[in-house]
């Protein structure tokens, strides 16, 4: 029944408007978060290629910008360590043409 409603929510939180807008607070608590990633080193295993940005012309989807304040975030995202098929895989890329995103 869990993994039901964690899908659901999943299912839910991509089909939201606030995927689009990627200005992303990054939070110490799981249960805070909108979305829950793992941090992956090999592109080719990422369900989401994203690029860091520093500036907010530049935010657009796989476009994040790391806010300070959750109140400014479109996105909070809670970093797991633990590598399991419920969870969004990232891979943080240099180049914007390797963006994939929802």
């Amino acid at each position: 029944m869990i993994k039901i409603i964690q899908i659901t929510f999943l299912i839910l939180i991509f089909l939201s408007s606030k995927i689009s807008a990627q200005k992303i607070y990054y939070t110490k608590f799981k249960n805070d978060a909108d979305l829950v990633i793992y941090i992956t080193k090999d592109k080719s295993k990422a369900d989401l290629i994203v690029k860091k940005v520093s500036h907010d012309d530049e935010v657009k989807p796989g476009f994040w910008k790391e806010v300070k304040l959750k109140t400014d975030a479109d996105l909070i995202v809670y970093i797991s360590n633990q590598n399991t098929t419920d969870i969004k895989k990232v891979y943080f890329t240099k180049f914007g043409d390797e963006v994939k995103s929802f």
